[in-house]
């Protein structure tokens, strides 16, 4: 059995004070040589955000050490977090990091994207789901 952490992080939007299409998709799969697996993603490929106060996690696992970044961002590239959050990804661990973040009124999408780095030997991994916004 899997031993399984989960890191909540609390973003705020860069234009909060102002909150009041297409189907995302989930590009390449790693090579099948990577060793940093995504097991979920919520919401759900294909779902859209509503605007306002949302929370989006990102489930994965690993076989080598390492640190998965999380970052959120619409439709320009404007980061919707104050800051990115991290977590260490330990071997055999299934690790969800989750964001609670305000989708600002004028985004018409967000683009949330993991960066897994592995701590030693092996390549960087890069995944990405992008949600319509209605």
């Amino acid at each position: 059995m899997r031993a399984r952490q989960t890191l909540i992080a609390f973003g705020m939007a860069a234009a909060a004070a102002a909150c009041s299409g297409s189907s995302p998709t989930l590009p390449a799969t790693p090579p099948s040589d990577s060793s940093f697996r995504v097991v979920a993603v919520s919401p759900a490929v294909g779902q859209t955000l509503s605007r306002g106060a949302v929370s989006v996690s990102l489930t994965v696992a690993s076989d080598l050490p390492g640190r998965l970044t999380l970052s959120i961002r619409d439709q320009s590239r404007a980061s919707v977090l104050t800051s990115e959050p991290a977590v260490d990804l330990v071997p055999g661990v299934v690790t969800t990091l989750e964001v609670f973040f305000a989708v600002p009124a004028a985004a018409t999408s967000i683009d949330v994207r993991g960066d897994f780095v592995p701590a030693a030997a092996g390549s960087p991994t890069a995944v990405s789901v992008q949600y319509a916004v209605r």
